[in-house]
């Protein structure tokens, strides 16, 4: 990259466009997108007139998906459409300009109608019903086929991913587990054989892993995620590594390993809260807060298992660390909010309202019941309008 940008000086070679690009890739693996997404402004800013339309266009619309990272998905959809009406005139940018607009709909789509879990804490929480139709309505516009089909690929592979990912993330949202392993599986033959980047590779990694989270066979999914944090080390993908991280953590959380998965969030989580990814750091808070709640049971400890459960300093021990589960209940929520992520917010509730039923206090955790309740109507109202 010192060498490319020496010659673009000394020699006046005029490739600024195809540089910035690869820069803004680099930082954005490398966890900064405030980085990725300047040089993508210095592309425009600097270079427009220089560079050519089609690097302009994958600036533009790598903007976009970086706002839409952060849940800023309006400002996304709104930087997509002040492009001039002429660039329309090419089918291939039109395309291009399409499946972006598409994908960022989409995703905002899923992150809405998916339901938070219900509990069955004798809480008076309101039994929600998802409504799919917007999310159906983008699928059939978008047509996203098999990955091994040829024919169905669109003319930029990026976006060919991200288009498959974000179908697997609807089916695994709706339930639909065995389909998203077939998706899954016949995404990964694909990439397999077309040499695709470990990027992508590492990213299925992650959404196996996820899917056995959600179908209950955690240490299946163990390994899968191990296997991804790995490969994310070594070829310093950032944002991958952390998303493994909370991963594992989860896993361990679910098998009684609190500290373990708390000490694994605590050494991830300044660097994501640098990466701007709310929805990622969310989920980091989500599961860090599970992790104090697991170790306020003497049982998660073994050596809080071996003192007296009654004792004050344990009875400290636990005070103190359901008050840090709380904080970070918080904490996740906001981020949830952030992003757009409304059944995630509505979960954080519902946990502070199992926290105050567990403390004895009947009306503060109805209040808390109450306030999901308001919470998701609130959002679904919005939607709507």
């Amino acid at each position: 990259m010192y060498q490319s940008s020496h010659l673009n000086i000394k020699e006046n070679v005029s490739n600024y466009g195809s540089q910035m690009l690869l820069q803004s890739t680099l930082y954005s693996r490398l966890g900064l997108p405030h980085m990725a997404n300047v040089h993508c402004e210095l592309l425009l800013d600097c270079y427009g007139s220089s560079c050519p339309l089609d690097e302009r266009i994958r600036a533009i619309g790598r903007r976009a998906f970086m706002l839409s990272q952060s849940g800023r998905y309006s400002d996304a959809i709104s930087t997509l459409d002040m492009i001039d009406p002429a660039v329309h005139k090419s089918l291939k940018y039109h395309q291009y300009l399409v499946l972006c607009n598409g994908i960022i709909k989409f995703k905002r789509a899923i992150r809405r109608y998916d339901l938070p879990p219900m509990c069955s804490s004798g809480l008076s929480l309101t039994r929600h019903r998802s409504d799919w139709s917007t999310c159906t309505h983008l699928l059939t516009t978008l047509k996203p086929q098999p990955a091994t089909d040829p024919s169905s690929t669109p003319l930029d592979p990026e976006l060919s991913f991200l288009l498959h990912e974000s179908y697997i993330d609807y089916l695994g949202s709706r339930g639909s587990y065995s389909e998203a392993f077939t998706a899954i599986a016949s995404l990964a033959r694909s990439l397999k054989e077309d040499g695709a980047d470990i990027l992508q590779r590492v990213n299925v990694l992650l959404m196996k892993a996820d899917l056995f989270r959600k179908v209950g066979k955690p240490e299946r999914g163990f390994g899968v995620a191990l296997r991804a944090a790995s490969v994310s080390y070594k070829a310093k993908l950032m944002p991958s590594l952390w998303a493994a991280v909370g991963l594992l953590a989860n896993i361990l959380n679910g098998l009684g390993e609190c500290a373990s998965a708390r000490r694994l969030i605590e050494g991830v989580v300044p660097q994501a809260i640098e990466g701007t990814d709310n929805l990622l750091i969310g989920t980091l808070y989500s599961h860090l807060a599970d992790s104090y709640m697991g170790l306020a049971d003497p049982n998660c400890d073994a050596k809080a298992a071996a003192s007296p459960s009654s004792s004050p300093s344990s009875s400290r021990s636990t005070a103190a660390n359901v008050a840090k589960a709380e904080l970070y209940i918080d904490r996740a929520r906001e981020c949830y909010k952030k992003s757009g992520y409304l059944a995630g917010e509505c979960e954080q509730l519902m946990k502070k309202a199992i926290i105050a039923k567990l403390r004895g206090d009947e009306k503060l955790a109805e209040e808390w019941a109450q306030n999901h309740n308001r919470v998701w109507e609130e959002g679904l109202r919005a939607i709507e309008e």
